[in-house]
């Protein structure tokens, strides 16, 4: 649960960080998703990435279905990946 919510965290303030939110938005996480450019370290792989865990996430949080083996450790690596893109000193596009 905690890489779960981590993961929501994260997309939202590397979404801060290229501009097209904020941390507080109301928008969804879905939302939030798709309004990133295919710019940088973030390309339609990855975002395709990011809604298959959002999906894991929603499945969890609202059903309580557990993610199996390996969507933990896909959720937990792209925990690790987002902290170290929030760390780097890369030029992030703004609007």
């Amino acid at each position: 649960m905690i890489a779960c919510r981590c993961f929501e965290i994260l997309i939202r303030k590397l979404a801060a960080r290229f501009g097209i939110s904020t941390i507080e938005s109301p928008d969804s996480l879905d939302q939030v998703i798709q309004e990133f450019p295919n710019y940088g370290t973030v390309d339609s792989l990855r975002k395709a990435l990011w809604d298959n865990i959002r999906t894991m996430r929603n499945k969890f949080i609202h059903y309580g279905r557990l993610p199996d083996l390996h969507q933990t450790r896909l959720i937990i690596e792209e925990v690790d990946r987002l902290e170290l893109d929030l760390e780097s000193e890369a030029p992030y596009r703004s609007k």
